[in-house]
């Protein structure tokens, strides 16, 4: 995701798709991370959510080195795991399992 055509893109679709979704058109700070490339052509949406999450807890771009370090990509197993455990007790909490969402009956 680091070449500029793809940057451009992406700033494009959140402008244009998540900025109306969540009623936040202009107020959204879009900045490009560096520091962290994906290094296979798998894991792009586990990349996303970790930058999210560091972000959230307090990473800035400026200061990203301190936050960011080549050796999460030893814990890809631990992390996925770790998001799917999440997803499981949202869909839990919400007694709004996968398959009603895709119009079956969840068990």
């Amino acid at each position: 995701m680091q070449l500029k055509s793809n940057i451009s893109t992406l700033k494009d679709a959140v402008r244009s798709i998540v900025e109306p979704m969540l009623d936040m058109t202009d107020q959204l700070q879009i900045e490009t991370i560096n520091g962290c490339e994906q290094k296979d052509s798998t894991s792009c949406g586990l990349w996303c959510l970790v930058v999210m999450e560091l972000l959230l807890f307090g990473a800035t771009p400026e200061h990203w080195s301190s936050y960011w370090n080549d050796s999460l990509y030893n814990a890809v197993g631990y992390l996925r795991m770790r998001y799917m455990l999440k997803i499981h007790k949202l869909q839990n909490c919400s007694g709004f399992g996968v398959a009603e969402a895709e119009g079956g009956e969840d068990k």
